[in-house]
């Protein structure tokens, strides 16, 4: 008798739905567990993927990464740019 095992292949996440799962969770619009349902994930990656967010928000928002972005990024209060 041979015995068949189920093999479960890992699910890999992309950035966009790991921001999007991250979001929703951060925004409290569902429970964890009902994320993890509705997306068949496990809850751990939703939290990793939370705290992964709010570590990355941190780092948008730091001085240094201001300084370094300043040159290409306009207020969207400012005037266009003439051509001359």
């Amino acid at each position: 008798m041979t015995r068949r095992t189920s093999k479960k292949t890992k699910r890999w996440l992309d950035a966009p739905l790991k921001a999007k799962v991250a979001l929703e969770a951060l925004r409290n619009e569902a429970a964890v567990a009902e994320l993890a349902a509705k997306y068949r994930l496990h809850p751990n990656p939703i939290y990793a993927s939370t705290e992964q967010l709010l570590d990355g928000a941190v780092a948008v928002f730091s001085s240094v990464s201001s300084k370094k972005t300043s040159g290409r990024l306009r207020s969207p209060h400012s005037t266009p740019r003439s051509a001359s």
